[in-house]
């Protein structure tokens, strides 16, 4: 079953050229975004974002996209490439490393960030978003 589940989240994941300012900014790209990954969330998953240096819990697809309104706020541009995605039973961790810009700015700021995303019945139930691999690593106990 772990491998279905990385294929799950792998499944999912931003092609390198989307732009996630505009995707969960606009509500249009939100809701076309949104009918695409709800089969693949449980109702009320949670996503949680140690990202901004403090751990806060969403609930469901608007939780979720409220998660990436906070984090994207100073972005005029993100983008993510996803390096690795790495079985862990009924947790998937993916690596990645992103690309954003500040309003006004055209130099791209990079930065390594990654994501565990728990699956339980084919159905993603939480994610936690990570600044860096290393916690990440160290949060799955592989470090």
């Amino acid at each position: 079953m772990s491998q279905e589940n990385v294929d799950l989240v792998m499944g999912f994941q931003p092609d390198p050229a989307l732009d996630l300012v505009q995707q969960f900014r606009d509500d249009d790209s939100w809701t076309a975004f949104r009918a695409i990954l709800s089969p693949a969330f449980a109702p009320d998953f949670e996503s949680a974002n140690a990202l901004l240096g403090i751990e806060k819990a969403y609930v469901g697809m608007e939780g979720f996209r409220t998660l990436w309104l906070d984090w994207l706020a100073p972005w005029a541009t993100q983008r993510v490439e996803i390096k690795e995605g790495i079985d862990l039973g009924d947790r998937v961790l993916v690596l990645a490393e992103v690309i954003a810009t500040f309003p006004g700015s055209t130099k791209g700021v990079k930065s390594a960030t990654a994501g565990v995303w728990t699956v339980s019945e084919g159905k993603v139930t939480r994610v936690e978003f990570y600044p860096d691999h290393a916690e990440a690593l160290k949060a799955v106990g592989l470090e």
